[in-house]
C-alpha cells in the first residue's frame, strides 16, 4: 500500500524505489501508487505516469475525502489509466523490430 512517507504519487518516486530493490537485490517488488496526491483524495495522481514506471496498482489505502469530486467516482481513474494503456501498447508495438 501506498502509505509511505513519501507518499509514493508521481513516477520519479516509483522508478527511484524499482531501482533501489533492485540494486539491493534481495527481494522482488510490486510498487502500489496512491490514486490521489500525497493520499488526500482531493487531485488524482499520475496514474498513466506511475504504470509507465512501474506501478503495478493503486490505492489510498482507506484516506479520502468525501466531498472531494475527482473520486467521487472510478470511470476519471478508469478513463485514464484506458488512455494510458492503450499509449504503451502503442509504443511498444512501434519499438518491435521485424527479423
Amino acid at each position: 500500500m501506498p502509505n509511505t512517507r513519501p507518499v509514493v504519487d508521481d513516477a520519479a518516486l516509483v522508478t527511484s524505489l524499482i531501482k533501489r530493490a533492485e540494486d539491493v537485490g534481495v527481494i522482488h517488488i510490486r510498487i502500489i501508487g496512491a490514486v490521489t496526491k500525497n493520499q488526500e483524495g482531493k487531485e488524482l495522481a499520475e496514474l498513466g505516469d506511475m504504470v509507465e514506471a512501474g506501478a503495478v496498482a493503486f490505492s489510498d489505502d482507506g484516506h479520502f475525502d468525501p466531498s472531494a469530486r475527482c473520486c467521487s467516482t472510478h470511470t476519471i481513474i478508469s478513463s485514464r489509466l484506458t488512455r494510458q494503456s492503450s499509449i504503451t501498447r502503442k509504443r511498444h508495438h512501434s519499438s518491435r523490430t521485424v527479423r
